[in-house]
């Protein structure tokens, strides 16, 4: 019963890691922007996200987006996250 328990636990994590891995899997919700949660070193940004991609055939997707992130006086973080849009597009995102 351990091994079968333990069997599934490793396929669960393999699975885990392979979707978190995939750029298709997270590319929406992917954080690929860190901020160490320091007290009292409150700030507020606007980040400029260009994105590009080369797929398996070869061809390049340029993505887009703007994100806000803010830090407050308490340390605590808000990373927001919006669509990605083509570069070529007029959209707000």
């Amino acid at each position: 019963m351990r091994k079968l328990i333990s069997v599934t636990v490793a396929s669960l994590l393999v699975f885990l890691a392979t979707a978190i891995s995939s750029p298709q899997a997270s590319a929406q919700a992917r954080v690929d922007i860190f901020v160490t949660p320091i007290p009292n070193a409150p700030f507020s940004g606007t980040i400029h996200v260009d994105r590009s991609t080369v797929m398996r055939d070869g061809s390049v997707v340029r993505m887009k987006t703007v994100r806000e992130i803010h830090r407050d006086s308490r340390g605590r973080i808000y990373n927001e996250a919006r669509t990605l849009l083509p570069v070529a597009s007029t959209e707000t995102p």
